[in-house]
């Protein structure tokens, strides 16, 4: 995909195109889209080309980076890394909770990803999802909060929900197999995760 294809996708979306160093920053990301890029290996780079176009120094590569996040052009897989995803840019400007509802959403899930229970002491970013899409009638109350981790949010927007739920299952069974002979819990585990399965087979839910 072309950087004018997917610069028309940003403005079909109803996103306001930054410039100056926001537009350095975005150009850095158009040269690599769909792709994983770690802190360190953005920031030497964008903070290069602002001074080699802007003749400026950047002094909060970060915040740039940031910015584009907030804009709904990137999408943060987890702490410290950036994917400029061209199937899930979208504007955030009216996805957001109001702050009191996404801390008692924090609060309510004990600060961990409802899909894979892990937090921000395992260095994922934590976000606020809406359960029901607000382009579907979503509402923006607590009832419709979640607490995700940065890649299982993004998993949720770029598969859907449904497929979202199989990953999970699927990967829970993974891991009890392999810890099958620790705990009978485990060979539980793995019968109702299988269940599970069948029901989205039945419904024809495959991946």
């Amino acid at each position: 995909m072309t950087k004018e294809e997917i610069l028309a996708i940003i403005e079909a979306a109803d996103i306001r195109i930054p410039g100056g160093m926001g537009g350095v920053t975005l150009d850095f990301y158009l040269d690599r889209p769909n792709q994983e890029i770690e802190h360190d290996d953005a920031v030497d780079a964008i903070v290069g080309a602002i001074w080699k176009r802007l003749r400026k120094n950047c002094k909060d590569p970060d915040r740039e980076i940031r910015k584009l996040h907030e804009l709904g052009i990137l999408q943060k897989i987890r702490k410290g890394v950036y994917k400029l995803d061209t199937s899930a840019i979208r504007s955030r400007s009216n996805e957001e909770f109001s702050p009191e509802t996404k801390l008692a959403a924090m609060e309510r899930d004990g600060y961990r990803c409802r899909f894979c229970g892990m937090g921000s002491e395992n260095g994922v970013d934590l976000q606020v999802d809406h359960i029901k899409p607000r382009k579907f009638g979503g509402s923006d109350e607590l009832d419709n909060a979640q607490v995700l981790c940065g890649f299982h949010h993004n998993l949720k927007k770029t598969q859907n929900a449904v497929l979202t739920g199989r990953a999970y299952f699927e990967k829970m069974r993974e891991i009890a197999v392999k810890n099958i002979e620790q705990s009978s819990e485990n060979e539980k585990l793995v019968v109702f995760c299988e269940e599970i399965l069948a029901v989205y087979d039945r419904h024809g839910h495959s991946r």
